[in-house]
């Protein structure tokens, strides 16, 4: 059986779609999934709507609220269920300070653990959070971020790297151990169905 490692926002659950929607609440603006065609969000949106946003997925309890993307618990449980070892892999936000000096979000790390626990208890224990990736071993990474799955598959060259198919990462040139997926292709993909 295959070890998964599985990335959580935009993978598991939406991320960037509960950034927008209180964007949106708090500043009248809707930016939808497809006007992001590049995973560094503040070289779409430009740094000052960033600077929000980043002020907006830091704040207290925005993690625990974000949803599932339709599907995906089901697509891990069956997943789980077919004897594969899967683990969270999944990166903290980073909040500037006021003199620029960059520190983790506590909210972020607490929450995440939480969003699993409640989202995906049979994985509450099987949790890697970490901005580096592409140290962590496994035989597949599943991710949308090219930033994580460019230096995961290049350091681990007999993995295979599964991209989750975003608008954000539409014009990634992937590696050649890796592959375009839906989530609800995962369980073909690893001869499941």
């Amino acid at each position: 059986m295959a070890d998964i490692l599985l990335d959580m926002d935009g993978v598991c659950c939406d991320f960037m779609g509960r950034v927008f929607s209180v964007y949106a609440e708090r500043h009248g603006r809707l930016y939808v999934d497809e006007e992001i065609l590049e995973h560094d969000l503040a070289s779409t949106v430009g740094w000052q709507v960033y600077d929000v946003m980043a002020g907006i997925f830091n704040e207290p309890g925005f993690f625990m609220s974000l949803a599932p993307y339709p599907g995906a618990v089901d697509v891990v449980n069956e997943v789980i269920d077919a004897g594969h070892h899967v683990e969270i892999c999944t990166s903290p936000t980073v909040i500037r300070g006021p003199n620029g000096v960059k520190k983790i979000n506590a909210h972020c790390l607490h929450e995440k653990l939480e969003w699993i626990a409640h989202h995906l208890p049979r994985l509450a224990k099987q949790v890697t959070i970490t901005k580096n990736k592409r140290l962590v071993k496994g035989d597949f990474l599943i991710d949308d971020g090219d930033h994580n799955i460019l230096p995961w598959c290049q350091a681990h060259p007999a993995g295979l790297g599964l991209v989750v198919n975003r608008p954000w990462n539409s014009k990634m040139i992937l590696p050649q151990n890796s592959r375009r997926i839906t989530l609800d292709e995962l369980p073909r993909v690893l001869g499941i169905r």
